[in-house]
């Protein structure tokens, strides 16, 4: 089985959560105001609160600061973040 999880961070949990309920079609559990994730068949997305990488320590998401990936690698991990007021 493999597991598939990404975590998105930003500071309208409120838009984001909607905007990915009304694309996906999958609902929201909401288990605090500043955390949801969406569990779909092929992953589950987490989306938090900026407030909620003070959890995981200073400066463990920071906006804009993804790895590149590269094309030499044919596995490549990176975290994929998203701070600030998004525009959908």
């Amino acid at each position: 089985m493999d597991l598939v999880s990404l975590r998105m961070i930003t500071d309208d949990v409120d838009r984001t959560v909607q905007f990915y309920e009304q694309i996906t079609g999958a609902a929201a559990v909401r288990y605090t105001p500043v955390f949801a994730e969406l569990v779909m068949p092929s992953c589950t997305l987490a989306i938090g609160h900026t407030q909620t990488t003070q959890l995981f320590g200073q400066d463990s998401a920071r906006p804009a600061d993804n790895p590149p990936s590269s094309s030499s690698s044919a596995s490549t991990t990176s975290t994929a973040s998203i701070s600030g007021s998004s525009r959908w």
